[in-house]
């Protein structure tokens, strides 16, 4: 067997310890299904959540500040709906980790060769996640009845919209700052479908511009169409000595795209109180998800 990595190992350390419940879990093959939540009788929520490009089995250690930068707004609404919801978070060993000619690969060489731009690699990822689902779903009487959502950050869009392609049936879908949907999707009639991110996304040009799966694919930021689009200004404070920082414009595009994943307030990688100016998109996907 090859050798965990010590981020790995942290991850490891805690599915042993209980901070992290995995109801699927191979460290070796990088694969893991999060359940946040307790199944229960006043469970009304059932949320899958997945994660974009880049995510790997690593990114799900609870680091000291509490902040998990893949999950950190999915995290936070969690916290706040503990008594009545159950979430799951997926990543396998074929998650996507490469933007062929826009990004080079993850450095950690994980999950090498799968492109977020690839169809097969997201329809993949969504019949991984649709398998789980309806296994579960036929399993757990108290989960059965619930409200059942689909929230995909970047690529992950990408996979909730291909498990939906295998066969799932969500009540609500967020693209949430999210690519395009796999080619051979149609929406749902009884499903609410809506489009959360900022202004300034880095993936606007590239649906503006219909480049993403060859052009094929459904753009959720399509502002006639069946999603909802709510789009906020981007911008945050540091708060632990004053100082504003004002984010905006498409100089930080990129960092638009991965900082709708941070939570209201946070403690950032220096140490610093973070929180965010504009906490609309967070609050936008609570109530998109419990309205």
């Amino acid at each position: 067997m090859p050798e965990l990595t010590p981020q790995t190992q942290a991850v490891v350390q805690q599915v042993a310890d209980g901070t992290i419940v995995a109801v699927r879990f191979d460290p070796y093959n990088e694969e893991m299904i999060q359940m946040i939540g307790v199944p229960s009788e006043a469970t009304e929520h059932v949320i899958n959540y997945a994660p974009g490009t880049y995510t790997t089995l690593d990114d799900f250690a609870y680091g000291g500040n509490g902040n998990r930068g893949a999950f950190g707004s999915i995290d936070w609404i969690l916290s706040q709906h503990s008594e009545d919801t159950v979430a799951f978070l997926y990543v396998n060993n074929q998650w996507a980790d490469e933007i062929p000619g826009v990004q080079v690969p993850n450095p950690s060489g994980k999950h090498e060769g799968y492109g977020a731009n690839d169809e097969q690699v997201a329809m993949d990822a969504g019949e991984y996640v649709a398998s789980f689902t309806d296994g579960v779903l036929m399993s757990e009487p108290n989960l059965m009845n619930a409200k059942l959502s689909g929230v995909g950050h970047s690529f992950g869009h990408s996979v909730i919209t291909a498990s939906e392609v295998a066969g799932i049936e969500y009540d609500v879908v967020v693209s949430y700052s999210g690519s395009n949907c796999v080619p051979d999707w149609s929406p749902s009639g009884g499903t609410q479908y809506a489009n959360i991110q900022y202004d300034n996304d880095v993936l606007n040009p590239a649906q503006q511009f219909n480049v993403l799966y060859g052009g094929s694919g459904y753009n959720p930021d399509d502002r006639n169409g069946v999603y909802s689009t709510t789009e906020f200004r981007s911008d945050y404070v540091v708060t632990s000595n004053g100082t504003c920082t004002d984010q905006t414009g498409a100089t930080d595009m990129q960092g638009s795209h991965n900082r709708i994943m941070n939570p209201p307030a946070f403690i950032d990688g220096q140490g610093r109180e973070v929180s965010h100016w504009n906490t609309g998109p967070t609050e936008a996907l609570e109530q998109t998800l419990y309205e």
